[in-house]
């Protein structure tokens, strides 16, 4: 079982993991120095390290978006680790935190339409496609909380 505890320093793994050319292949721009890392961290509005009993695994993290929404991200840095449910459990654990501590009703996410676990993540948690952007390829991908929704089925046989 894994815990998320708020992000307040940079990590030897959180550096070591930046500096890995196969972790952050779809990371658009990796801080690769503690000083940059260290800025990052203390810019964010809702960063949490995903712990394996002591040991920081990897991130996720919340940013305010438009509509009463918030975009997520997600990184298991350490590769032994990846396929493991890690980041299913991360997801789960921070969208209802979006969702019922925070009050958000949509959450966002992102992710180069290369990158198949990350969309396969997203998926079996419940994530929909909401469209593909073309520069650079990226699919988005959206989730809603909806209250008192009841959608009415109609067949040939209802009046």
């Amino acid at each position: 079982m894994i815990r998320l505890k708020k992000l307040r320093k940079a990590t030897k793994n959180y550096l070591k993991w930046m500096n890995d050319a196969e972790v952050v292949r779809f990371i658009k721009n990796p801080h690769k120095n503690e000083s940059d890392l260290q800025k990052y961290i203390a810019q964010s509005f809702g960063l949490f390290g995903i712990y394996l009993k002591d040991e920081h695994i990897g991130n996720v993290g919340l940013t305010p978006g438009a509509n009463g929404g918030v975009y997520i991200g997600i990184l298991i840095g350490e590769k032994q680790l990846w396929g493991c449910g890690y980041g299913s459990q991360a997801l789960e654990m921070i969208s209802d935190h979006a969702f019922y501590e925070l009050g958000f009703r949509n959450l966002m996410a992102g992710c180069n339409i290369e990158n198949i676990r990350s969309i396969n993540l997203f998926i079996k948690n419940g994530f929909l496609v909401e469209r593909v952007k073309t520069d650079p390829p990226v699919l988005l991908f959206y989730k809603t909380k909806c209250k008192g929704v009841r959608i009415l089925f109609q067949t040939s046989e209802t009046v």
